[in-house]
């Protein structure tokens, strides 16, 4: 696992050609999300992609969350909870919704990794 912090769309080849699969990270606002729909597509085509909408702020709406789940990669939102400061030492509670979200995103990874994409149509008969 490696974090690529904040990239260039150009930079998205080499990281593509240097990974497994690939989760972005983004804001769960409006921008954020116009932002992951833009690079979704061409980064899905170099290598398996999902989407983690992290709302940071509090911001994020039920519109929000419809419009994760017709993202066509996989994707999450993770909620803002105003009662922790996530600092490194701290851990999720095993049974909140921001550590049930973010076990989806790493099985959604895992199975990305494992799981080989489907052989391409070659137009011919075998």
């Amino acid at each position: 696992m490696t974090d690529w912090g904040q990239v260039p769309l150009p930079s998205f080849q080499a990281i593509a050609d240097a990974s497994h699969a690939v989760c972005l990270v983004v804001s769960a606002s409006r921008r954020g999300m116009d932002d992951a729909a833009r690079v979704v597509a061409p980064l899905t085509e170099l290598v398996p992609t999902a989407v983690c909408f992290v709302d940071a702020h509090g911001t994020a709406t039920p519109a929000t969350r419809r419009l994760v789940e017709q993202f066509p990669v996989p994707a999450v939102v993770i909620p803002y909870d105003r009662r922790r400061s996530f600092s490194t030492e701290e851990t999720l509670p095993p049974d909140s919704r921001a550590a049930h979200e973010l076990h989806r995103l790493c099985g959604d990874l895992v199975s990305m990794v494992v799981t080989p994409p489907a052989p391409a149509a070659t137009g011919g008969h075998a």
